[in-house]
């Protein structure tokens, strides 16, 4: 294919452009009040999380959020209100009961190690399992 070939996508409208920026706001809405319900967040300084939308590599939107505890760096991203509720009690049982991360490497306290031949090697209920270094 030469560049005089190609053919440039047409340009989404202003209409759909609004359209698909005000779904990303309402996901992101949808997402907090689940937690402002819950008692997990309120507006201003007296929420124990935030929510924000990680950066995209397109126009600066993802579909993923991030979820982030206000006292302790601790956060996870999801897409859906699916199980952040849960995430959210178990980080802040986390910070309450004083669990300590074991290594400063893992993502946070709730992180087990497990065997692996790499450097380090550990589960988290809330961000999934994770090696660092070669498995060689």
């Amino acid at each position: 294919m030469k560049y005089g070939d190609l053919i440039p996508k047409e340009c989404p409208s202003e209409v759909m452009i609004r359209l698909a920026l005000s779904i990303l706001e309402d996901q992101q809405l949808s997402i907090y009040q689940t937690l402002f319900k819950e008692g997990l967040t309120a507006p201003g300084k007296g929420g124990q999380f935030r929510v924000e939308r990680l950066p995209g590599q397109v126009g600066g939107a993802s579909p993923w959020l991030t979820i982030t505890n206000n006292s302790q760096p601790y956060s996870f991203t999801t897409k859906t209100s699916d199980g952040v509720v849960a995430k959210c009690r178990r980080i802040v049982e986390a910070i309450k009961s004083g669990m300590k991360k074991f290594d400063s490497r893992v993502c946070c306290p709730l992180a087990v190690r497990r065997n692996c031949v790499c450097n380090l090697s550990f589960d988290c209920e809330i961000h999934g399992k994770t090696c660092i270094g070669t498995h060689d």
